[in-house]
């Protein structure tokens, strides 16, 4: 794929995601019901997930802000600049439904690693790209948001219909940020950074397992599913030319 082609589709990307912008505030139908908690699952145990996603947005946005001027295209960097405005309204629409249901939990201890982690990365910034909008977009967060919005609630519905729809334009542009950029890195800094995004994945699966144990296992992905979606990951990443493979980590007890 010639890097002409590649930036000429994030370029397209960022016309799409001017117009596709939306408003938590008024595309959203607050009104029409509130949060409707899914059968056989507590209140606690909803308002926990959910807020697990919340956290994991407002990362998401701390990420992506974090790259803003190091991403070395100017095609990328207009691009990049709607992420950061999608990831806040991800998280002020996630932050209005748990103030519907009356709570926020905090950060999972797990969650909590990954985002730790995420975050004290130092390095190129395709790596982090190749985290945020391939692992992440491209990856984790559809499984996670069919899980949430499978339920029988209107309005979780409407906001991971739009959280999907953005995260769709992220996941194209993380694709196409590593194609422009992947064949000029070096082997050794192609090393490194595979070694660490499969440490960020260790992290995350270790994270969800965790959670699903016992009472959350309606709300989150099982063993089978998270080896499924490493599959599926280390497969795109290498056809992007990064090697090696994303482990499904096991737990004491499990």
């Amino acid at each position: 794929m010639s890097s002409s082609s590649a930036r000429a589709r994030i370029e397209s990307l960022t016309v799409r995601a001017h117009a596709e912008a939306w408003s938590p505030r008024t595309d959203l139908d607050w009104w029409g019901g509130g949060p409707v908690v899914p059968a056989g699952v507590t209140a606690a145990a909803y308002v926990d997930s959910v807020s697990q996603l919340f956290h994991a947005e407002q990362a998401s946005l701390r990420i992506a802000a974090a790259l803003v001027g190091r991403l070395g295209d100017p095609a990328a960097e207009a691009f990049l600049a709607t992420q950061v405005a999608d990831e806040e309204r991800h998280a002020q629409a996630l932050r209005g439904y748990l103030e519907r249901l009356g709570d926020v939990a905090p950060i999972d201890r797990h969650l909590a690693a990954v985002v730790a982690h995420a975050r004290r990365a130092d390095g190129p910034p395709w790596v982090q790209i190749a985290a945020l909008d391939v692992m992440l977009a491209h990856e984790v967060m559809p499984l996670q948001q069919r899980r949430l919005a499978h339920g029988r609630c209107p309005l979780l519905r409407q906001i991971g219909a739009r959280l999907a729809a953005d995260d769709v334009r992220h996941a194209a542009f993380g694709v196409a940020y590593l194609e422009l950029t992947l064949p000029t890195v070096a082997a050794a800094e192609r090393a490194a950074g595979q070694a660490w995004l499969a440490e960020l994945w260790q992290l995350w699966t270790v994270a969800v397992l965790a959670r699903a144990r016992p009472a959350g296992r309606t709300l989150h992905p099982d063993r089978g599913a998270l080896a499924a979606l490493a599959t599926h990951a280390a497969a795109l990443l290498r056809q992007l030319g990064l090697v090696g493979e994303l482990s499904t980590p096991a737990l004491a007890g499990a």
